[in-house]
């Protein structure tokens, strides 16, 4: 009850979730959020308790309920936990049914987590874009996945040449070919043809030139042989005086 009431005098009473006594002096004090766990260990990790110091160290978990939406209700829980194990331990995904429906699924997960790192408040998981909300989370804006903004009111350029958020331009070379240009000037217009090395020929259609030229002077020459014979065999058919 002291330790508490030492904890409280320091913190709001909504920072803490739990205060266990493990005996022969041992605590574990549980703060709701990482951000109040955080300010603990800055201000000072000792705690005085009836004329008593007690010095508390960070065990590296962070035990929290992640609500997880957008993720679709087909979509595989093992993925999910594979992608969420980067940032901790998931013992447990449950799926939200609807009040008074319990055969009736939102889709929404909720994930129990001891995390060691925050998860992010966007994260892609198996060409999925999900939502992670949970106490203490940095909210990220939906377009360039910085905090501090919303999607509607974000002003972050995209460099035109690495194509990542946060500032307009750099040096980095061509994505498609390795050039210094930017990808929308590249004239590797396929990713194929950069990792062959070459662009690939492009067939030309055949010339129809010669062949009329020949058909014609086939036919003129055709032509001059019909009229030659036709006067031959005038000239045989014509009377002699």
């Amino acid at each position: 009850m002291e330790l508490v009431k030492a904890l409280v005098e320091r913190f709001s009473e909504n920072d803490l979730k739990c205060v266990q006594d493990f005996g022969a002096g041992n605590f574990e004090v549980t703060f709701r959020s990482k951000g109040a766990a955080d300010r603990f260990l800055a201000d000072s990790a000792t705690l005085k308790v009836k004329e008593n110091d007690i010095r508390f160290e960070y065990r590296g978990l962070w035990t929290v309920s992640v609500c997880i939406s957008e993720y679709p209700a087909d979509a595989s829980d093992q993925v999910l936990a594979r992608e969420l194990k980067v940032y901790g331990n998931v013992p447990s995904i449950s799926v939200n049914n609807v009040p008074g429906f319990k055969s009736v699924s939102r889709g929404n997960r909720r994930a129990r987590m001891e995390m060691r790192e925050a998860v992010p408040n966007i994260l892609d998981v198996d060409g999925h874009t999900i939502r992670c909300d949970y106490d203490g989370v940095v909210r990220l804006c939906r377009k360039c996945r910085i905090a501090g903004h919303e999607k509607a009111k974000c002003v972050t350029p995209r460099c035109e040449r690495c194509e990542q958020w946060g500032h307009p331009n750099c040096n980095a070379p061509c994505k498609r070919c390795g050039g210094d240009h930017i990808p929308r000037l590249c004239k590797q217009r396929l990713y194929s043809e950069a990792t062959s090395g070459s662009s690939a020929p492009q067939a030309q259609p055949p010339s129809t030139d010669s062949v009329r030229v020949e058909d014609v002077q086939t036919t003129q020459g055709s032509d001059k042989e019909g009229e030659q014979g036709k006067e031959q065999n005038e000239n045989q058919s014509a009377p002699s005086s």
